[in-house]
Order: C-alpha cells, then sequence, then structure tokens
C-alpha cells in the first residue's frame, strides 16, 4: 500500500473521532467538548477573560486576570493553555496557567493578545506600587509552551512610559512584516487628567519602530479642558481596537464631548500620519446616540466594509449590542443594535466565520435582575449576515443565550473560532462556594448544523503537504473547488480549482483554513 494512501486512511480514521452528534443545529452545545460542551476553572476568588485564541492544532488560549481579595483587592495577570477537549495543557507554564505580576509593578492584567505563528502576543497594564497614580503598559511575547521570549523587549517585556505617569493598554495585532502595532491611552505631563489616545508599533524584537512617529509611538491632544467637571482619567479620548487596513491601520475609542463620549475613529498611514482620504482630515466622530457615551471597542473587516463593536454607557431599550458600519473612506454606513430582550446586553467581543456571518458575544441583564454589580444572566451569542440582518439559521433566529447555572449571574467576554468551524467562546458564572465569587467558564457551540454524520470519504478529505510553501495539493475525495480563509474569517481565496493543486505561495505565513464539499480544514503556510 503507498505511503500516500495510508496517510488518507489515518486522515479519515481520525476524523471519525470528531463526527458530530446527529441532530444538533447551529448554536448549539458541541456535547463532545468537556462536560455536555462545557469547562470550569477555579483560580482565585474571580477570574476574568479578556481575550480566546486558538491555534492551529485546535488549542485555546485564554489571557485576562484573577483578582483576589485580602485588605485590598489584588490582580495578577492570567495566561492559559487548554487542548481542543478542553483540559488545560500541563506542558504549559505551570499546570496550565502563567500568572503574577509585570515585574515589581502590582495589580496587572492583560487586555487584549494576537496569536502569530508559534507565538502569543500580549498586552496589558499594571500599577507601580512605589509610586502614587503610576501605571504602565507592558506588551509581552511567549511561545506556545509559556515561555517568555528572551529576545523580545527586554526577557520578553516591552515597557515604557509614554507621556504622563498614567497610561492604559487597548489592543494588540500583529502585522503581516512581523511587526506590532498596539493601542491605548497615556496622559497629559502637566494634567494626568487629560487622556491622549495613543498608537504605536514595535519591530518583530520588541524595540519601538522609530518609522512611526519618529519615536514608535504617537499621541493626540484631544483636551476640553473639562477634567474638574467631569474627575480623573476622563478628560480627551482614548483607543481600544485597531484594524490593519492595507498597509495602515484604523483606530477606534472614545472622544469626550462636553457632557458625554462620541465614537472616534481615526485612520492612520504605515508611518503614522493622518490618512486625508478618510472622515474629515483622517477623523471620524459619528454621534451614534445623542446623549450617551459610546465607545468602539472591536472592530472586523469583510471585504470592502468594517464592522465596528460598540458599548453604550446606558441601555436602549434592551438594545446595546451596538454594531456600527464603515468603509474604508470614512463613511458611516450604518447603525443596529441587537435586542436580546433584556434590560441591558453589552457587547464583548465578535469575530467573522467560515460561513461570513458576523458572530458578536456579550452580557445580557434581564429587568428582573437589578441587584448593584449584577451584569449579565447568560452567555449572549448573536449571528448577523450584515449589521441590520441577523442569520436566522443559527440558533433561535440569530441569537443565542446560553444559562450556565439556574439562578446563577453568568455573561460572555471573549470569543474564537476553532480550526474545525466551532465557535469556542469564555467568560464567567457566579459561585456559590465561600470566598469564591466567580469561575471561569468555556463553552463550545457548533455553527454548522449537524443533522446527519458525514460519511467517511469526506470525512477524510486531507491537504498536503502542511506546512505548505508553495503549492497545496487535496485529496481525490475532496472537491473540484475550494475557498480558503485566514485566521481572521477573512476571505482570501474563493471559488479556486483544486484539481492541478493551488497556489498558495502569495499568501503571508500564519494558518488558514480550506474548505471543500462542507468541510473544513486547517494548514499552516510557512
Amino acid at each position: 500500500m503507498s505511503s500516500l494512501r495510508i496517510l488518507f486512511l489515518f486522515v479519515g480514521l481520525l476524523a471519525c473521532l470528531y463526527l458530530p452528534t446527529v441532530g444538533q443545529g447551529t448554536g448549539s452545545r458541541d456535547t463532545g467538548f468537556g462536560l455536555k460542551g462545557e469547562v470550569r476553572f477555579d483560580f482565585a476568588p474571580d477570574e476574568t477573560c479578556a481575550r480566546l485564541l486558538t491555534d492551529a492544532m485546535g488549542n485555546f488560549y485564554f489571557v485576562g486576570n484573577t483578582t483576589r481579595y485580602d485588605s485590598v483587592a489584588d490582580l495578577n495577570f492570567l495566561i492559559g493553555k487548554c487542548t481542543s477537549e478542553g483540559k488545560l495543557d500541563s506542558t504549559f507554564g505551570a499546570n496550565g496557567i502563567l500568572t503574577g505580576d509585570f515585574g515589581t509593578f502590582g495589580n496587572s492584567r492583560i487586555l487584549d493578545a494576537d496569536l502569530q505563528g508559534n507565538a502569543l502576543f500580549v498586552i496589558g497594564e499594571a500599577n507601580d506600587l512605589a509610586s502614587v497614580d503610576t501605571q504602565q503598559v507592558f506588551i509581552g511575547k511567549l511561545d506556545l509552551d509559556g515561555h517568555w521570549d528572551a529576545g523580545f523587549g527586554n526577557d520578553g517585556i516591552f515597557t515604557r512610559k509614554f507621556v504622563g505617569e498614567w497610561a492604559s493598554a487597548g489592543a494588540i495585532r500583529v502585522l503581516d512584516d512581523g511587526r506590532i502595532a498596539f493601542c491605548g491611552m497615556t496622559t497629559d505631563t502637566n494634567a494626568w487628567h487629560i487622556e491622549l489616545p495613543m498608537a504605536g508599533r514595535l519591530l518583530p524584537n520588541g524595540v519601538p519602530d522609530s518609522s512611526f512617529g519618529n519615536t514608535g509611538c504617537i499621541t493626540w491632544s484631544l483636551a476640553h479642558g473639562l477634567s474638574h467637571a467631569r474627575g480623573p482619567h476622563s478628560d480627551g479620548g482614548r483607543f481600544e481596537t485597531l484594524l490593519p487596513v492595507g498597509k495602515g491601520m484604523l483606530l477606534g475609542g472614545v472622544f469626550y464631548t462636553s457632557s458625554y463620549g462620541r465614537a472616534m475613529f481615526m485612520m492612520v498611514d504605515e508611518n503614522g500620519n493622518l490618512d486625508d482620504g478618510f472622515g474629515e482630515n483622517g477623523l471620524l466622530f459619528p454621534d451614534i446616540s445623542p446623549g450617551f457615551t459610546c465607545t468602539v471597542t472591536h472592530s472586523v473587516k469583510r471585504g470592502p466594509k468594517i464592522f465596528l463593536g460598540a458599548k453604550l454607557d446606558v441601555y436602549q431599550g434592551g438594545e446595546d449590542f451596538a454594531l456600527l458600519t464603515l468603509d474604508s473612506t470614512g463613511s458611516f454606513l450604518d447603525y443596529d443594535p441587537v435586542d436580546f430582550d433584556s434590560n441591558e446586553d453589552r457587547l464583548q467581543d465578535m469575530l467573522i466565520d467560515h460561513n461570513d456571518r458576523i458572530l458578536t458575544c456579550g452580557l445580557s441583564k434581564s429587568p428582573d435582575n437589578q441587584s448593584p454589580g449584577y451584569e449579565s444572566d447568560a452567555f449572549a451569542v448573536a449571528a448577523l449576515e450584515d449589521s441590520r440582518t441577523l442569520a436566522s439559521e443559527f440558533a433561535e433566529n440569530g441569537k443565542s443565550m446560553t444559562i450556565i447555572q439556574n439562578g446563577m449571574e453568568s455573561g460572555a467576554t471573549a470569543m474564537s473560532e476553532s480550526p474545525d468551524g466551532k465557535l469556542v467562546v469564555a467568560g464567567y458564572t457566579a459561585s456559590s462556594g465561600p470566598g469564591n465569587y466567580t469561575d471561569l467558564v468555556i463553552i463550545r457551540l457548533l455553527l454548522d448544523s449537524m443533522s446527519q454524520s458525514p460519511s467517511l470519504p469526506n470525512a477524510g478529505f486531507a491537504v498536503f503537504p502542511n506546512p505548505v510553501h508553495d503549492r497545496l495539493w487535496l485529496n481525490a475525495d475532496a472537491a473540484e473547488t475550494c475557498s480558503i480563509w485566514d485566521s481572521q474569517g477573512k476571505l482570501v481565496l474563493g471559488n479556486v480549482a483544486s484539481e492541478a493543486g493551488i497556489d498558495v505561495s502569495m499568501l503571508t505565513r500564519g494558518v488558514y483554513l480550506i474548505e471543500a464539499n462542507g468541510f473544513c480544514r486547517r494548514f499552516l503556510k510557512e
């Protein structure tokens, strides 16, 4: 028997281990994951997951922080790794997790992360315990076994004082050329109340990229002189999301007016200069809901449209999953909320799935639960075709409310799509144990209907070589055409012929999904 045929048979047998359960619809729990589609972890009295990422092998990584309460609240950053089955990977860090503080700083937490090749990049913030009202931003790089990369920054960590004594982290994205873009906020050197939105870029080794604003970081003054009336860290503006667009990037956040905050967008070129072809001289401040603060927190791109997730400071008739649509010129195309029939809904994450749908997740609080500090009844997940149209085939008319534990508070905070086309959602649930307030919960939902099990030949659809450099081949059971998506869910090759192999030489290094005959496989482009 040829070695190639043995490979196909092996892949087919391996696929049998992952055959979906008959009769499960989209949006339902994947009962092959953890215990009835759910895993739960308890590392401290409180756990927060800010970002969830999945690698080419189906392992997933959660980042955020834990909180302990002694005389005061004490935060430690949290980085964890799970296998595709939902078990902590004991080879990563200490029994599956890394936790602690950034150097001598305290109250450390991670706000965002990105996965590129065999490295995980994180951005967070921490307080200088030796100096009052001092906080710095930290950017780190570690391998997928949980070791900090000693060749990046200072033993794996980059940090600096940007302008004033206080800075906060926003988002981080690794660009195609390996440089690292980030955003956030710093404060004025003369008035720590005044917030300055900032963006920066590092070289792959964690050194500031001097081609971006000469110092590797740029800040913009948007102050209105309102700090005394509105309290600390509230004047000016901040960036909370960034999206690579061409050679530049779109920055999103909030700009404070005289009485509330308006959504803020800025487009900069590869050197950090404002793009005059976007909005008004590179800036856009749409008044989404006059009188109510709107902060742009997430961004994804699908074709010519840019979809943005935002949060409002108060609920609008139960409609708080704010979705905005722009194009690359800054034309404001649409705004619509998603309503879970609740008192308040708050978007926490979004992505584009392999079906080209916009997926959002977050918190949803019913009118019956008004206790102080109570935020959410369930994991709220919505699937949309565009900002106005729910994907009716997903869950119940495009919306899923997953109760984690009856009578207990719970909410979704981050999500990621696995290489086999399933949705991994992380969040929290309240704990009834003494001294324990929340647990970290991760569930896995189906993104495609599983009304019948696939046959073995189709389940054996394979790609080779993997990793690939120039040309990718499919086995004889695959369809004559296929489509390829990048790790962010963007379609990069659509309906291409596969009989003579697929030229992937133009793709940048990274993990991709290829779909044929309704099935997906992942591959690594070297």
